[in-house]
């Protein structure tokens, strides 16, 4: 909307407006700038111009006194509209795009090449840069590799004097604009901290990157609208998140709204967020690229015959939605073998993924009934469990499948490990006390994970709840019946004997 309170105000102009409105039946153009009314304002100015109708503009002096006592009665729409102006990006002046301006640095350190860029094949690359020459604004790095290069890690670190990350950078955005990739990064250095650390890391495939400057701004207005997104994530946030009695949510608040002041060309409620998390007790949750493809690489159950009717089903984390129903009927065609009599499951490499898609794959060796539960910090508890070919949560279906046979037996025996994390972990604590594990404790990941839209590119996998048996105490960890090192749990997942 774009705020004239003021210029109305002056007498020039305020009574030209008047004079043509009421003599001529709308304004000239030259005596004032194009407006744009709210339906509030103009029923002010209906008001108004009514008023002033009858009146005699022959003196100056009348029309004065007029035009600023009704102005002021009438039009306090308009004045808080122009009390507002500043605070929002659709003010009637656009403002400037601020200035990035290069930064000095430490230098690069890394393999350089003979013309100058570097090959991160052999490690890292990264400089420092001195806190007190960026701090209170913004600061960004880049890096170009060719079109069809992997892509690779831009990331901006800021240590305490301990030497601790005061917060997770942000994921990488890649982009390809012809034949050249852009990979940058950009945050707010606040003033806690003493180090800046910026440092490009190798992908999943080596790469030559050519590196851009590093620039900072230290202009930019907080827009009305950044604010509000950010007031609303901030209280689903406060709603999810499993320990929020502990927090100091005003104070977290106040730290990360700090950031929201930022250049036009940079949406700061990433790095709000992520600073605003950062100061959660716990470290379980994090910020993740949403706008990228999922991998192209799945991995599906496989079954190893081992000796006589013993047989081994390997158990992978699983994969994206579209593979979800390929990874159930591989698992139930595994555990379904009639030559099968006894199974070692294998869960020490399983990073885990859909909590429903395992327990689904199991279920010819776990049966129907309750198997562990979910809690929240408003202490309510969700369980889940295995009924008519149907993984439910509470009362909804979350996976299903075609019917097959009940499987279980005491034969059965698990194999647990620190590569056995997160949703796998739920399985772990459903089957301890059931069916007999062994090997290592699992990884520790025993939480539930709430996924909050950010923007386009970002979301939040904040922690949200516990896992939990069936008696509704958290379990941690899992650790299996019987212990073993690693090589004493290779010679049982490769030959079977325990």
């Amino acid at each position: 909307m774009e705020c004239f309170l003021e210029d109305f105000l002056s007498s020039r102009n305020a009574r030209c407006f008047v004079e043509t409105a009421v003599r001529k039946g709308h304004p000239v153009k030259g005596c004032f700038r194009t407006i744009h009314l709210t339906s509030l304002q103009r029923v002010s100015l209906g008001v108004l111009l009514g008023v002033l109708g009858g009146v005699d503009l022959g003196t100056e002096a009348l029309s004065k006194i007029m035009i600023r006592a009704l102005g002021i009665a009438l039009l306090a729409p308009f004045m808080m509209a122009c009390a507002s102006r500043g605070n929002d990006a659709t003010s009637a002046v656009p403002p400037t795009v601020p200035e990035w301006q290069d930064v000095a640095h430490a230098g690069w350190q890394g393999q350089r090449l003979k013309d100058g860029r570097f090959d991160l094949s052999s490690g890292l690359v990264f400089t420092h840069v001195a806190k007190d020459l960026v701090e209170g604004g913004w600061l960004r790095v880049s890096a170009t590799a060719t079109a069809s290069s992997a892509d690779f890690n831009v990331w901006i670190h800021v240590f305490d004097a301990n030497g601790h990350p005061i917060a997770r950078p942000l994921p990488t955005v890649c982009e390809v604009v012809g034949v050249v990739k852009h990979c940058t990064n950009s945050s707010w250095i606040g003033a806690q901290g003493r180090d800046v650390r910026l440092a490009f890391y190798p992908g999943e495939a080596a790469v030559v990157i050519k590196l851009g400057p590093i620039q900072q701004s230290k202009l930019g207005t907080e827009q009305r609208s950044v604010r509000q997104r950010f007031s609303a994530l901030l209280s689903q946030v406060r709603q999810l998140y499993y320990r929020s009695d502990e927090v100091d949510w005003d104070l977290a608040e106040e730290k990360a709204a700090l950031s929201l002041r930022a250049p036009m060309d940079v949406d700061p409620l990433p790095t709000a967020i992520s600073l605003l998390v950062s100061s959660l007790p716990g470290n379980a949750h994090y910020i993740f690229r949403s706008d990228q493809p999922a991998g192209s690489d799945v991995v599906l159950p496989s079954c190893v015959h081992l000796a006589g009717s013993r047989w081994r089903l390997d158990l992978p984390g699983t994969p994206d939605d579209g593979a979800a129903e390929a990874y159930v009927r591989r698992a139930h065609a595994c555990l379904t073998k009639p030559e099968a009599k006894s199974w070692l499951v294998n869960l020490t490499d399983n990073f885990g993924g859909d909590v429903f898609v395992q327990f689904a794959a199991l279920a010819p060796l776990l049966g129907d009934g309750p198997h562990m539960q979910f809690t929240n910090s408003q202490g309510n508890s969700f369980v889940v469990s295995i009924d008519a070919q149907a993984v439910r949560l509470q009362d909804e279906d979350m996976v299903r499948w075609e019917a097959v046979p009940n499987v279980a037996n005491t034969n059965t025996v698990f194999a647990l490990g620190p590569g056995c994390g997160s949703s796998c972990e739920a399985v772990a604590i459903a089957v301890k006390g059931r069916f007999k594990t062994v090997g290592q404790s699992t990884a520790g990941l025993t939480t539930a994970n709430e996924t909050l839209t950010i923007n386009a590119e970002y979301s939040l996998a904040l922690t949200s709840g516990l896992m939990a048996d069936l008696q509704g105490r958290h379990v941690p960890t899992v650790t299996p019946d019987r212990e073993l090192d690693d090589e004493s749990l290779k010679d049982v997942l490769n030959n079977g004997r325990l």
